[in-house]
């Protein structure tokens, strides 16, 4: 069990650091450049503000490599540290993203993976970012299911099959979504997954902001997998034998 000092107090948000990723990312969007952004960090802001948010988020450094094969403890204190809440309330994990790009990356909508960093010298940096639309696979939530059978009708072979659906199909965004992302486009299309962004930095931040971004992907990946993607809530703690639960989420899809 994971034990936050208990005499911390709640951390409330650093508007300096928040002031920070506004002058680097020029005060727009980092994706589609529209102006007035909001300020987005990129391991949430909720897993680190409290003393009971930081016990449970805490806890996934037992089981986090082994679940999503990334270190979430970053190897440093800086990430996750028992003695303050504030370690990730930091310009290097944070980001400019229009409002409504924010909320579909929120519901797993859409992730962003590390491609590269470009050094200019040792003050400045430019880090490559690719942003992905995500596969909306059928929803396994709290399911057993049985990755090692391959054939026909297997769970491994339904995930593949959704999977190579969804790029046959050019890795789409939402139906649901394409509407209202229609009026951010410069273009009026939609925007496409594959598209690189490239955000410039000071030199020094550019390892922590990686490990912040691997973090994120991991977690996207993770719950566009388990079919999670749009749904506001993961039911964790339910029952994994509850067979009228899974028989529930089997047709929700």
């Amino acid at each position: 069990m994971f034990g936050t000092n208990l005499k911390l107090n709640d951390h409330v948000r650093d508007l300096v650091e928040e002031a920070k990723c506004l002058e680097r990312d020029g005060n727009s969007c980092v994706v589609l450049g529209t102006v007035d952004p909001m300020v987005s960090h990129i391991i949430p802001y909720t897993w680190w503000d409290t003393k009971e948010h930081g016990n449970t988020t805490g806890d996934i450094k037992f089981r986090g490599p082994g679940l999503l094969s990334v270190n979430l403890l970053g190897g440093n204190c800086y990430v996750y540290n028992p003695h303050e809440l504030r370690g990730t309330d930091k310009v290097w994990n944070m980001i400019c993203r229009h409002p409504d790009l924010h909320q579909l990356w929120a519901r797993g909508y859409c992730g962003f993976k590390y491609i590269f960093t470009e050094t200019s010298n040792e003050n400045e940096s430019k880090v490559t970012l690719q942003f992905r639309w995500m596969p909306r696979t059928k929803k396994r939530l709290v399911q057993e299911i049985d990755i090692s059978g391959t054939g026909h009708g297997s769970d491994s072979r339904q995930l593949i099959d959704e999977l190579n659906l969804f790029h046959d199909q050019g890795n789409p965004p939402p139906v649901s979504c394409e509407g209202a992302l229609r009026h951010l486009t410069r273009s009026g299309k939609p925007l496409p997954s594959g598209y690189l962004i490239h955000i410039n930095m000071q030199t020094d931040e550019t390892k922590r902001f990686k490990e912040a971004i691997d973090i994120q992907w991991a977690c996207i990946l993770f719950a566009a997998f388990s079919g999670a993607a749009g749904n506001p809530e993961l039911p964790s703690r339910q029952n994994p034998d509850d067979k009228a639960m899974q028989w529930i989420q089997s047709q929700a899809r």
